[in-house]
């Protein structure tokens, strides 16, 4: 809910693989970031700010990413458990997902940043 921040350590995955400097962006769930899917991640996981990231499935498709998987930004952990509006781009994008809409335009969540997959 509002004011609880989602934190899962790094420690205790057995590999990382960079893979390369992604573009972020944030998104709300809102019918203007989530269209008819106000509500729901594709996974069918609750939004979960600070955990919920969404990857287009084209991305996933060639990177071999699935739905579970932990993406490490800065040192935070993400879950991939979302397939963004972009869903249909095969571009190193992450979209994550926040609960205000402070935090959608600001400056921590729209950059370039390395990305992590966490095993």
């Amino acid at each position: 809910g509002a004011g609880t921040t989602y934190i899962e350590s790094p420690e205790g995955y057995s590999t990382v693989t960079d893979l390369g400097l992604w573009r972020l962006t944030a998104y709300m769930d809102t019918p203007a970031d989530q269209g008819p899917y106000v509500g729901q991640t594709a996974s069918g996981a609750p939004l979960v700010a600070g955990r919920t990231v969404a990857v287009s499935s084209a991305t996933c498709a060639r990177l071999g990413l699935e739905f579970g998987d932990r993406l490490m930004v800065d040192g935070h952990v993400y879950v991939l458990e979302d397939h963004g509006g972009s869903a249909m781009y095969d571009s190193d994008w992450l979209d994550i997902y926040v609960d205000n809409e402070a935090d959608e335009y600001s400056d921590a969540f729209n950059r370039y940043a390395e990305v992590y997959l966490l095993r």
